[in-house]
């Protein structure tokens, strides 16, 4: 089921950061180095909450997991 607000856009792709952050076994910190974002902003992403985090960002995130960002309208 597609998101239908902006919470549950943020809640999914944090569920989806944090899946994959876990199945590389990765910390939060060892994600935002990798990523070039702070610790803070992993986190507050992964709780889906608002982190200031702009498409580059999750760009990086997502490359650093191995994956890619893809938004389908």
């Amino acid at each position: 089921m597609a998101p239908t607000d902006d919470r549950e856009l943020a809640a999914e792709v944090g569920r989806l950061v944090r899946g994959a952050r876990l199945t590389i076994g990765w910390t939060q910190r060892e994600l935002g180095d990798r990523a070039k974002v702070a610790q803070s902003m992993i986190s507050r992403i992964e709780r889906g909450v608002p982190a200031g985090a702009d498409l580059d960002d999750l760009q990086r995130i997502a490359k650093a997991c191995g994956g890619r960002f893809r938004i389908t309208l």
